[in-house]
């Protein structure tokens, strides 16, 4: 059953030689293991969603006249927020699932109200100041959705190889110091 999950990033949910060796405290309930393959996919597309909006306010935030209101990345965003929202608010959630589903109902909400300031802009421009906290509460609760079960990650830039060379920029070299 697990291996048709992908990959986890918890070493204590791989799937067992025989599930016969296994004694009741360290059986993997099944009903978790049916949420958490229900909700990859919504977890996805908020991410997406929310990166997708998080690029329009750069662009904003830039001077650029692409950011509008009514902008197609918007508008692809809101659709995947709509079902990732949908599938999130009814889907089964077993009690070991619970945190995880709280976590993911918030970003779920704050990802809303981002795209509700965005489609209610005035003059079609993107109000960067109302709606980035609003993404920040978003990215926050995604994030701490990924402790709550195995199987959802978010990439971090900032541990990526990009990320070491702000510091390698800022620092300057011994030659440069004279």
């Amino acid at each position: 059953m697990l291996r048709h999950l992908g990959r986890f990033s918890c070493e204590s949910v791989a799937e067992p030689a025989s599930n016969a060796s296994l004694n009741s405290e360290t059986r993997v309930d099944e009903r978790v293991i049916i949420y958490v393959q229900a909700m990859r996919k919504p977890f996805d597309e908020l991410c997406r969603a929310a990166a997708q909006v998080a690029g329009l306010l750069v662009l904003a935030a830039a001077g650029s006249r692409a950011s509008s209101a009514d902008h197609p990345m918007l508008t692809a965003a809101a659709e995947a927020y709509g079902w990732a929202n949908e599938t999130v608010r009814v889907a089964s959630v077993p009690p070991a699932g619970q945190h995880h589903h709280l976590h993911l109902s918030r970003a779920a909400s704050w990802l809303g109200a981002a795209l509700h300031q965005c489609r209610s802009a005035p003059h079609a421009i993107l109000d960067v100041d109302g709606t980035l906290p609003l993404l920040r509460r978003c990215w926050r609760e995604l994030r701490l959705a990924t402790v709550g079960l195995p199987g959802f990650e978010i990439v971090a830039v900032e541990q990526a190889c990009c990320g070491d060379h702000r510091m390698r920029i800022e620092v300057p070299l011994a030659g440069d110091w004279a």
